[in-house]
């Protein structure tokens, strides 16, 4: 009965607390990082550490409740995200040259890419909710 209280308080604190949420983003990262140097992993962290948070989800072991504050707060601050990439812009001159005109083309083409398959798989998810929820809404005709 206490542990369940505690788990209960725990949960409570964990949804309430953007920085704990955050805090957990950051360490996933990293040992998505630490992942792909042990196992020599042909990928990057940051994706290894996605598809870890992918199965969590799936598994119903993390809610979407439970990551949204510190998600909602990490985009919050999405620009400074960006601003390595642009420094490393200044380093290399090169990539304002045809060179760049092809890198620039593969991440807008890669960027609308992702744009699209996010946009059609949340329309799918909205439509697959649409009758259940027309289910559970009473008729007050």
């Amino acid at each position: 009965m206490v542990a369940r209280a505690l788990v209960g308080r725990w949960k409570h604190e964990w949804i309430k607390r953007w920085w704990l949420q955050t805090a957990f983003f950051i360490l996933l990262s990293w040992l998505g990082d630490q992942a792909v140097r042990l196992l020599h992993l042909p990928m990057p962290g940051s994706i290894v550490a996605l598809l870890a948070m992918l199965l969590l989800l799936l598994t119903r072991t993390l809610s979407v409740e439970g990551v949204r504050r510190g998600a909602l707060k990490l985009q919050d601050h999405l620009m400074l995200f960006f601003v390595p990439p642009m420094l490393a812009l200044l380093d290399h001159p090169e990539l304002l040259s045809f060179r760049g005109v092809e890198v620039l083309a593969v991440v807008l083409l890669g960027t609308v890419a992702v744009l699209l398959g996010t946009g059609l798989a949340v329309e799918r998810f909205i439509r697959r909710l649409e009758p259940q929820a027309q289910d559970r809404t009473p008729d007050h005709a």
